[in-house]
């Protein structure tokens, strides 16, 4: 919640997409962190914030929600 972490977050998402392709960062839990998430170089991300759990049968309407 720092500008040291969030810069610290933003660095060792730049090294692991060196290495590998598509980081998905977990426990986006509030808006602040979903837009440093968005501001980031990470391919996707999970958490609260975006959906609590669901069945996997519902997940086509959470997908098209989002």
């Amino acid at each position: 919640q720092t500008p040291e972490g969030r810069n610290l977050f933003t660095q060792l998402l730049q090294l692991m997409n060196r290495y590998c392709q598509g980081v998905i960062v977990e426990g986006v839990e509030t808006l602040e962190e979903w837009r440093d998430v968005q501001a980031s170089p990470a391919a996707a991300a999970q958490g609260y914030f975006l959906s609590r759990p669901v069945p996997f049968e519902h997940l086509d309407s959470v997908i098209l929600s989002l």
